[in-house]
């Protein structure tokens, strides 16, 4: 049983609501809240004496923290490789050197697969227009494509002419790589991106450079002279191209 209170209470409460009409604020500012502050503390203390337990703290222990289960991260979508009637006649392809990356080179693009690995022809296109043939067109592949849909292509020496190059209009050759991520090279595969590794070997003065931060896009095209409208995008962010 809870002890009771003692018998003072009314008169702590008279005696200082007394000292109020005398002299307020000398000594007994809030008689109520003192009294009700008492009362608090007199039945917390003992509330154990009845088997009485204050209520427990809402904050988690550090062992129930330790014994909450975790959950497991959420899994990446699975690839659907593309079947050979997926691939596009053609892509409008984008290479974003990383020196100036939003005047892009431009190619016709043609991706040849038989379902486990990918071969790459690139058409270099007017450094103005971007849709005419020029100089001589790139091949790279076979590659090999994970079953996530990522890819690395080594495409060898890539030489775009100058007429085809809006960064100098100087010939230009690279030894570049293409990397694309987990789930590009996956259906319905209207849109691929990724990012270019390599060094640039011609111009003479860029001569070593680097392409890392360089990228590429390439964007399906129903027919050879159906080329997207407007600036096309230049990498995976959605960036577009200033021409």
């Amino acid at each position: 049983m809870t002890p009771a209170l003692p018998i003072f209470r009314p008169t702590a409460l008279a005696l200082c609501t007394g000292v109020l009409f005398v002299a307020a604020g000398a000594g007994c500012a809030d008689p109520s809240g003192q009294y009700n502050d008492f009362v608090e503390r007199w039945d917390r203390i003992h509330a154990t004496d009845a088997g009485e337990l204050p209520e427990a703290s809402p904050e988690a222990s550090v062992e129930d923290v330790a014994d909450a289960p975790i959950e497991a991260a959420e899994e990446p979508a699975p690839c659907d490789l593309p079947a050979t009637s997926d691939v596009a006649p053609h892509y409008y392809v984008a290479l974003s050197a990383v020196f100036s990356p939003t005047q892009p080179i431009m190619f016709l693009g043609t991706v040849t697969w038989d379902g486990t690995s990918l071969s790459l022809d690139f058409q270099p296109l007017d450094r103005f227009d971007h849709v005419t043939p020029k100089g001589d067109p790139v091949h790279g592949g076979p590659f090999t494509v994970a079953a996530d849909g990522s890819f690395d292509a080594d495409m060898g020496a890539i030489a775009v002419s100058g007429d085809a190059n809006p960064i100098s209009g100087l010939d230009i050759e690279t030894l570049a790589q293409l990397h694309a991520a987990a789930g590009e090279f996956c259906k319905p595969l209207q849109f691929i991106c990724g990012t270019v590794t390599g060094t640039v070997s011609k111009p003479d003065y860029l001569a070593g450079a680097t392409l890392e931060g360089s990228t590429f896009t390439m964007t399906a095209m129903s027919s050879a002279t159906a080329f997207p409208p407007g600036p096309v995008v230049i990498d995976c962010a959605g960036k577009k191209a200033d021409y």
